[in-house]
């Protein structure tokens, strides 16, 4: 039957100039995120090779949804140039703290270290051709990612 909107989560690529981009649809918006986090990854390695021995957790807050995927996108290139590790599970919590127009996005991922794991590197986030937007009772992602 589908899910309750009818919509087909996922994500998938398109080029962008030297660039590589992707588009992701997502029923709610914990899903954006993850989904996004997963495409992102997935443009770097096989994530069939990542295994998941290596957790981490953080916390990142931001003005709006746009700038909140930029930042948590930033945010899991920083951790895998500093833990030297690639992730392919997203756990994502979207909400507002209290009394704060801001939103919060609490993560935890797993995934292994890059050792042995043949791929390409992004190398940053692209802001101005960002898109976050509700669509059909869901969610509409596209992102450029600097190779």
């Amino acid at each position: 039957m589908g899910n309750e909107h009818g919509l087909k989560e996922g994500f998938s690529f398109f080029e962008h100039t030297a660039d590589l981009g992707f588009e992701v649809v997502a029923k709610n918006l914990d899903n954006a995120y993850s989904i996004s986090g997963k495409a992102m990854f997935s443009a770097m390695v096989d994530l069939e090779e990542v295994g998941s021995d290596i957790e981490e957790s953080f916390e990142i807050e931001s003005e709006n949804l746009k700038s909140l995927l930029y930042d948590f996108l930033d945010h899991l290139i920083f951790l895998r140039d500093y833990k030297n590790a690639v992730f392919k599970e997203f756990d994502v919590k979207v909400g507002q703290k209290k009394g704060k127009e801001s939103l919060t996005l609490k993560c935890s991922v797993k995934g292994s270290s890059l050792e042995g794991i043949e791929g390409s590197e992004v190398k940053a986030i692209t802001y101005n051709d960002m898109v976050f937007e509700e669509k059909d009772g869901g969610y509409f992602v596209r992102a450029v990612m600097d190779m």
